[in-house]
């Protein structure tokens, strides 16, 4: 009678949270906002765009979460199999502010998601069963063929 004997081990994952710096950017812009009435060549008034000058600041910060997890499997007698698997998984977002003399069509805004912790760890065991699936497949196979 044969065995097969499998050890299976991941790590509890690690889990950070961290903010980077603060990216400060310098914008002008020459924006168009109105009219005003003038006199043409002719004496007739017409319409004459008027323009102002915006110059003001963009920052932004992104956070970023980011864990990983690490697994070992080990089978032996009937299979050998030694493997190390490893991922990591992130998510960012960026959130976006102004200063200054601001044109109106921009205010504060975040772009992209970031995960929560345990939403974060269980992606990146996902990841790690996705890596080892197709080891356990082919395990899977070939014993099925003895």
């Amino acid at each position: 009678m044969a065995n097969l004997l499998i050890d299976v081990s991941m790590t509890r994952g690690q889990f950070q949270h961290y903010k980077e710096h603060i990216d400060t950017h310098d914008k002008h812009e020459n924006l168009r906002v109105g009219t005003k009435q003038v006199a043409d060549d002719n004496g007739n008034m017409v319409d004459q765009p008027v323009y102002e000058d915006f110059y003001f600041k963009q920052y932004s910060m992104k956070t970023v979460n980011k864990a990983e997890m690490v697994a070992k499997v080990h089978s032996s007698v009937l299979y050998d199999l030694n493997r190390h698997y490893s991922t990591k998984c992130t998510s960012s977002q960026t959130y976006y502010w102004f200063d200054g003399h601001v044109p109106r069509k921009y205010t504060a805004f975040t772009e992209g998601k970031l995960l929560g912790r345990e939403e974060q760890l269980g992606l990146a065991r996902e990841n790690l069963w996705s890596q080892m699936r197709g080891d356990f497949n082919e395990m899977s196979r070939v014993l099925a063929n003895l």
